[in-house]
C-alpha cells in the first residue's frame, strides 16, 4: 500500500498535476478553493484522509481545524472524503485580485475607510502616513520606531 502511494505522489509530481502556485511563481490561483476543516480534536484522523489528496496546508495549529488549499483538480476526491468544512475562499484567484486591487490611494479623504479594503505594500502605507500628515500637520507627527528585520523604517503616526 505504502509503495502505491508513493508511485501516485511521484506521478503527481513527475506530470505536475494538482501544482500548487510556489511563491513567486507566476501561476495563478485561479479555481482554487480553500477549506476549513473540522477536526474534532482528532487531526490525525482528517491528515490520513487527506493523505490521498494534493494540498497545501495553511495552518500549523491543526486541533480544532486545519486550513488547506485546493486545485480545481483536486476537488472531487476532497469532495469523496467526506469532511466536515467550511469555504473559507471559493476561488482563491479572484480573491486575490479583489483584495490586490489598487484605488487611487493618494487621492482619498482622510475619512474615507475604503483604503482598507484592500492588499497596499509598505510604500503604500509610507505614502498613506504621509498624506494623513499633510492633511492634519498641526495635530499630526510620524514617528520612526525603529527598523524592521528586512531594514525598514517602522512608523507610527500620532494624530
Amino acid at each position: 500500500m505504502r509503495g502505491l502511494r508513493l508511485s501516485s505522489i511521484l506521478a503527481a509530481v513527475v506530470t505536475g498535476a494538482s501544482a500548487i502556485p510556489t511563491k513567486g511563481a507566476s501561476s495563478s490561483y485561479d479555481g482554487f478553493k480553500v477549506f476549513r476543516i473540522k477536526t474534532h480534536a482528532h487531526p490525525s484522523v482528517v491528515q490520513e484522509k487527506l493523505s490521498n489528496v494534493t494540498f497545501e496546508q495553511w495552518n500549523h495549529d491543526v486541533h480544532s481545524h486545519i486550513d488547506i488549499v485546493l486545485a480545481p483538480d483536486q476537488l472531487p476526491a476532497f469532495a469523496e472524503l467526506g469532511l466536515e468544512y467550511d469555504v473559507m475562499h471559493e476561488d482563491l484567484g479572484a480573491s486575490i485580485t479583489a483584495e490586490s486591487a489598487h484605488s487611487s490611494v493618494w487621492k482619498r479623504q482622510a475619512g474615507d475607510p475604503s483604503w482598507f479594503d484592500s492588499y497596499h505594500d509598505y510604500q503604500d502605507h509610507i505614502q498613506y502616513f504621509q498624506s494623513l500628515h499633510d492633511l492634519l500637520p498641526d495635530n499630526s507627527e510620524i514617528i520612526s520606531s525603529g527598523y524592521s528585520y528586512e531594514n525598514r523604517s517602522l512608523y507610527a503616526g500620532m494624530y
